[in-house]
């Protein structure tokens, strides 16, 4: 007989299989008749990802629960590549009302095809009922599965997730996909991804509103093998931050957020062998390379219906043809503001990434002095700079700092008041010996210790870290031990 701590662990490592090879059983509903041999296939498939948990267990349960998958108790992190897998089978679990699918055994062909057949037809229906899924299955003799009723917390997906850090991490995730949608849309001339941009910034926009501090933290994230998705979405996030500061409308700052998160999407038609050469690239692939704004602004002009949004949207994505041109007759007055801000956040993103041409970026800090002493990097004016460091902090989310009571933390706020810049909210991660805090308090430096005269601040920061040279993963402190491993896109 297997131990409980067996069956934990089976489920935890099969579970996110489990639920991709669900979800694609269900999508064959979609595009596929019940006789057709690609059932077989993906049934089989189901039936692989479940038998490592059937060892040990007598049966296997998908639940969806506060917006996230568990498989027999146990949490389930799908990675990047799941994404899209996993977020189709939640829609379909909200739509119909499912808490959970349950299955008595190897899954068996016939029941499978019953269950998604019926979920598809009733999803399909003007008004999807959940007491009509089980009837379904009563009528077709089912035994072998058993679906239970969602709970109030795990119907929509992404709502109800108590920890903020995990809905934080489910946003970023979305803007990863609609981007990465976009971006092969332009690829094979389909319109793809641009509603889920939209749906992506609107919740960025109420994340904003709600954590300012969360949303800088996302930026954190720091993605090499993705890095167009991943610099795009932390290019928009920056962006929402700095027109927040500025004092924009939400309306204005879904604006900004689109324009700024498609910006870079006509690189999607440069080779990959350009965009991460090493060396300096000749004349040929630079005249490629500098053709990616074009690309964008034809991809939005040919997907898009064209309205105010769309036009700002262009001149965003035009405008970054100049990003690096030096020349005196161009101002900052040249340029609209939205590409301002964008470009201010796609330097700063930049700078603070390893790229294969440059494996050691900046820490945040310095990248900040770069653009102040360099302004042709952003075409910013003073002021847009000036209102850049208020939005992000003299010592921006990410940086490790290392405070004068010897403890190493990472900036995990800007401050409170912008009266004390140099004092922001941290999260410590060593103690003065050197030992590793997880999930520690996040502290506020600009707090005064009162109860001792004259009053002092327990702590301050003495300098900062490079977090690449000591290896330190900023995202796993300032998210969840349970959002840090989805960041594996």
């Amino acid at each position: 007989m297997s131990r409980p701590q067996e069956k934990g662990e089976a489920a935890r490592g099969h579970g996110a299989d489990v639920v991709v090879r669900f979800a694609i059983v269900l999508k064959t509903a979609t595009t596929h008749e019940a006789n057709n041999a690609a059932w077989r296939v993906h049934v089989r498939a189901l039936g692989a990802a479940l038998a490592p948990i059937l060892r040990s267990d007598k049966s296997v349960k998908v639940e969806l629960h506060d917006g996230q998958f568990l498989v027999n108790g146990t949490l389930v992190r799908n990675a990047y590549a799941d994404f899209k897998s996993a977020q189709f089978l939640r829609g379909a679990f909200a739509q119909m009302r499912i808490g959970g699918v349950e299955f008595a055994g190897p899954p068996q062909e016939a029941d499978v095809k019953v269950l998604a057949a019926s979920i598809h037809r009733q999803s399909s229906a003007t008004a999807p009922s959940f007491q009509a899924l089980l009837d379904d299955l009563k009528a077709k003799n089912v035994r072998t599965l058993l679906v239970s009723p969602a709970s109030a917390t795990s119907a929509a997906p992404g709502s109800g997730i108590r920890d903020p850090r995990l809905y934080g991490v489910f946003t970023f995730l979305k803007g990863i996909a609609a981007v990465r949608d976009v971006m092969e849309g332009l690829g094979t001339g389909k319109s793809v991804g641009f509603k889920h941009a939209k749906r992506f910034v609107q919740s960025a926009v109420d994340l904003l509103e709600t954590d300012r501090g969360l949303l800088l933290a996302l930026t954190s994230i720091k993605n090499y093998e993705n890095y167009l998705y991943n610099h795009s979405v932390n290019v928009c996030l920056l962006s929402l931050v700095v027109g927040s500061k500025l004092g924009f409308s939400k309306a204005k700052l879904a604006d900004l957020g689109l324009a700024a998160l498609l910006r870079d999407i006509g690189k999607a038609t440069i080779p990959k062998a350009i965009l991460e050469k090493q060396g300096p690239l000749t004349p040929e692939e630079w005249a490629h390379f500098q053709s990616f704004p074009f690309a964008a602004v034809a991809g939005l002009l040919r997907f898009r219906g064209f309205n105010d949004s769309l036009l700002r949207q262009v001149v965003v994505a035009f405008e970054h043809k100049f990003r690096s041109v030096r020349d005196d007759r161009l101002t900052e007055r040249d340029f609209s503001l939205f590409s301002r801000i964008a470009q201010l956040a796609d330097a700063f993103d930049a700078m603070t990434t390893p790229r294969p041409y440059r494996p050691k970026p900046l820490t945040p800090d310095d990248a900040l002095r770069t653009i102040i002493a360099d302004r042709h990097l952003t075409r910013a004016d003073p002021a847009l700079i000036k209102t850049f460091i208020h939005a992000i902090g003299l010592y921006p989310v990410g940086t490790v700092v290392v405070l004068d009571t010897n403890e190493l933390a990472v900036v995990a706020a800007p401050p409170s008041d912008m009266a004390t810049l140099t004092r922001p909210r941290v999260r410590l991660i060593c103690d003065p010996f050197g030992n590793e805090m997880l999930s520690a308090p996040i502290v506020d430096l600009a707090e005064c210790d009162e109860s001792v005269s004259p009053a002092r601040y327990p702590r301050s920061i003495s300098g900062t870290l490079d977090r690449w040279n000591y290896g330190i993963d900023v995202a796993r402190h300032l998210l969840s031990d349970e959002a840090a491993p989805q960041l594996n896109f």
